[in-house]
Formats: C-alpha cells, sequence, structure tokens
C-alpha cells in the first residue's frame, strides 16, 4: 500500500465563523479503490517540510476546489474563494516534491497552481466547462488512455497554449483549445483537469495514477 498525501481545500464553515481544511469524501472512495493509504496535509502548518518528512509519502496529489490567487500569475481579475494560505501551502508541497524526487499529480485547480509554480498563467471565463462532459484528444500516454478520451469538467478558469509553463508539456487538449493535461517528465509531476475521484468506472485515469506513485511513467 503507497502513502499518498493529498493537499486539502479551505472551506467557510459560516454556521461557526471558521475556516476549516477540508477534503470530499470521493476523494477517500478513490484511494480505497486504488489501495493508498491516505495522509491529509493541512493547510497553515508551520515547518511543512518536517511534516512530509514524518509522513513516509510515496507520492502527493494536489487536490481541486478554491481559486489560485491572480497575483500569483501577474493578473488583475478578481476571483471569489481565494485563500492564501492555501496556495503557500501548495507552493511549498511542490517545492518539496521537485527538491525529493517525489511524484506529484495535481488535479484541476492543483493542475492550475503546478503550472503556476513554473511561471505559467491561466485564462478565465472559460465557457462550457462547468459540470460538462467532453472529449480531449491524447497525443502523449497512449498506453493509458484513448486517443479520444470522454472526460468530466469543472473549471471556469483554464490553461491555454498561451498559458502553459515553458517548463511543462501537455498531453490532452480540448476542442476548443483548453489544455487538460499537462506533465514534466523529469520531476514526475502530472496535472488532469478532470475528476478522477468524481467518476469511479475511469480505469484509464486511475491506472495511470498507480503508475505515476510506482514510478513507471516514462
Amino acid at each position: 500500500m503507497l502513502n499518498i498525501g493529498i493537499s486539502c481545500r479551505v472551506t467557510d464553515a459560516k454556521d461557526y465563523f471558521e475556516e476549516r481544511n477540508s477534503l470530499s469524501l470521493d476523494w477517500i472512495s478513490l484511494f480505497n479503490r486504488l489501495n493508498f493509504f491516505p495522509i491529509l496535509i493541512p493547510n497553515g502548518i508551520s515547518n511543512l517540510e518536517s511534516f512530509i518528512d514524518n509522513c513516509n509519502l510515496d507520492g502527493v496529489i494536489l487536490s481541486g476546489g478554491n481559486n489560485v490567487n491572480p497575483k500569483l500569475y501577474s493578473s488583475n481579475d478578481r476571483l471569489s474563494s481565494i485563500y492564501d494560505i492555501r496556495d503557500k501551502s501548495e507552493f511549498e508541497i511542490i517545492e518539496y516534491c521537485q527538491k525529493n524526487n517525489l511524484p506529484l499529480i495535481g488535479i484541476c485547480r492543483g493542475m492550475f497552481i503546478l503550472n503556476i509554480f513554473f511561471r505559467g498563467g491561466l485564462s478565465h471565463n472559460i465557457k462550457e466547462h462547468v459540470n460538462q462532459n467532453h472529449k480531449v484528444k491524447i497525443s502523449r500516454f497512449n498506453n493509458y488512455f484513448n486517443e479520444n478520451k470522454l472526460v468530466n469538467s469543472f473549471h471556469k478558469q483554464g490553461i491555454k497554449k498561451e498559458n502553459i509553463s515553458p517548463n511543462m508539456d501537455y498531453f490532452a487538449i480540448s476542442e476548443d483549445g483548453i489544455i487538460e493535461g499537462i506533465y514534466n517528465i523529469e520531476n514526475s509531476f502530472y496535472g488532469l483537469q478532470w475528476h478522477p475521484e468524481r467518476k469511479p468506472n475511469d480505469k484509464q485515469t486511475e491506472r495511470f495514477m498507480v503508475d505515476i506513485f510506482n514510478k513507471k511513467i516514462k
């Protein structure tokens, strides 16, 4: 069983007037299917490197939810659901994984912040990608995915070709030009725009994730 860390979103518990680290139960179901041992990485830890050192992780997932602060990619756009504490935590997680050769997968927002960490950006007001299923064209990792893969979609921001980091390549793109899968083989970093935790029959993505954390992807 692999020990996989996963970042938490920040939710506003209005009835209690407090902010919380949280994670959808869908993720726990996915971890159970993949025989991963989930280790939640909360936002706000003062010494995140020491925390991860003590977790004996085999890899990390950056989960979805919340928006990345546009200031991190030199944008003046105004977005809701921004929590700097999460952006800081996930930047530190990426730095740790890079330093310690630890595989990392970013899902939706997780893909965004991975791209932004490596000096990429985002486009806003993406249409017809919220609670929609659509096909993406796969240009690499075809031993895992169909050439035209049907994926789910829950995002209003997105990565276009002009936004992608110079340190990342893409392997999945939608018909309207939104990049849906990115990678950096050298660092074992991968990003998926779709949500495998919300699609329990997506065996292709699940096998891809397992092989990433077992360092079988080339």
